[in-house]
């Protein structure tokens, strides 16, 4: 007899690092339903942790280009076949084909939408591949039952381009009490993240370099990390810290003043994004030098926790660190605010929000 589900999520990459649907299922799971969250086994994936939900993984043979994409759906109807369940969630347009297979069935399907796909920094200047993921993303919305994304901008957007109500679960964590720390020279900054072109990484470590009151740590892998290792590399103030899961990164993040989020213009899926990063400095107490994007922006107008870059260029985030450095003490003004602002934005008042949509 198959295994029963109340709810199946689908994801294309690595469950142990995807802190968003780790705190989505286990909100389904605390809500009393029978949850499985599918992944993908990567050559590099490590042993799953224990959840609070079953978890399992599809093996593909290839990962990238359009023969990766054509497998993981394969794989993932393949595997759905073998289980029975009562509702389906897609996440983003490398997973929405799947829910073609459910038109005219009895399971409620519910896509969530990470970002805006065809407008991330790889698809710049490639018009023909975000033309073929807009179609896929046009030919498979009518399967779908439930929208949302991560923020109002993003809502907008998609909500005009499909035609339909899209509804906001931005990726907050879950509050944490935390202890205001001593402002002191060297400031410690951190960059949390994938090491993707596009997120100002080189040019943070440069204005690093440049500056010798500041250090630096990189919490993260990606392909940009054998690049950053030779551009840091003879600089003790810059540390490469590695991929953290979850219960070590806030002992990690807890050491520093100040969190960066630098992100590239030139893309729309940057621009209108708001990075899982972002609350996550803030809920340790950590004011971000972030990028004047639309999201960003509300927050730090609104709780004065940080400080807005006009670009990502290394003059730019140099003229901001020494501007701190020279005043270190708005880092604890900053420091005190973003209690403030978890106060408003937290995941026990989000999963609320998520919960009414199933």
């Amino acid at each position: 007899m198959s295994k029963t589900y109340d709810i199946v999520c689908l994801v294309s990459n690595d469950i142990t690092y995807d802190r968003r649907m780790i705190r989505v299922c286990t909100a389904f799971a605390d809500a009393g339903k029978k949850t499985l969250l599918v992944g993908r086994e990567l050559p590099s994936s490590q042993p799953l942790d224990h959840f609070p939900f079953d978890v399992d993984r599809v093996k593909c043979r290839y990962h990238k280009g359009p023969l990766f994409y054509a497998e993981l759906v394969r794989r993932f109807k393949s595997f759905l076949k073998q289980i029975s369940f009562s509702n389906l969630v897609v996440t983003d347009l490398d997973t929405i084909l799947v829910a073609k297979s459910y038109n005219d069935s009895d399971v409620r399907v519910y896509c969530d939408l990470h970002e805006y796909y065809e407008e991330t920094p790889e698809l710049i200047g490639k018009s023909i591949k975000k033309w073929v993921w807009s179609k896929v993303g046009q030919s498979s919305v009518s399967s779908i039952d439930v929208m949302y994304t991560v923020n109002e901008s993003l809502a907008g957007i998609f909500s005009k381009k499909y035609n339909r109500k899209v509804s906001v679960i931005r990726n907050l964590p879950e509050q944490i009490e935390y202890t205001t720390r001593h402002i002191s020279i060297p400031l410690k900054t951190v960059y949390l993240g994938v090491l993707n072109p596009g997120r100002g990484l080189e040019e943070i470590i440069q204005a690093v370099i440049n500056i010798k009151e500041i250090t630096l740590s990189i919490i993260g892998d990606g392909p940009l990390k054998k690049e950053l290792e030779v551009l840091a590399s003879n600089n003790p103030r810059i540390t490469l810290v590695g991929t953290l899961k979850p219960d070590k990164l806030t002992r990690e993040l807890t050491q520093h003043h100040l969190g960066w989020n630098v992100l590239d213009n030139n893309s729309q899926s940057y621009y209108y994004s708001l990075a899982n990063k972002f609350f996550d400095y803030i809920n340790h107490g950590l004011p971000v030098l972030t990028m004047d994007f639309p999201e960003y922006r509300k927050v730090i107008h609104q709780y004065n926790c940080g400080l807005i870059l006009e670009d990502s260029k290394v003059n730019t985030l140099e003229k901001a660190l020494r501007r701190i450095t020279r005043d270190i003490s708005v880092i604890t003004q900053w420091q005190s605010n973003c209690q403030s602002v978890m106060n408003d934005h937290n995941w026990s008042l989000e999963s609320k929000k998520l919960l009414s949509l199933f």
